[in-house]
């Protein structure tokens, strides 16, 4: 994965795409990234890897939060 990516797609309830995927956490040599799995051109969020600051845990704490929430939403009854 190369260390700069594009800018990420706007995504969610009110935009043309609405993020419909679950998400992961994907690691480079300088941050941790949150991307659509599967998917690493898009990104949602970048956690800057640096002393006192836990961006594994960030970016994965993110993707495990949205995650349940699709599911409690697909599993929901209408």
């Amino acid at each position: 994965m190369s260390e700069r990516l594009p800018p990420p797609r706007t995504l969610g309830p009110d935009s043309e795409l609405p993020l419909q995927y679950p998400l992961s956490a994907l690691e480079s040599d300088e941050a941790w990234y949150v991307v659509v799995q599967g998917r690493a051109e898009d990104w949602l969020a970048r956690f800057e890897k640096g002393p006192g600051f836990d961006a594994r845990e960030w970016a994965t704490a993110m993707a495990h939060t949205f995650n349940t929430r699709l599911l409690a939403q697909i599993e929901a009854p209408d």
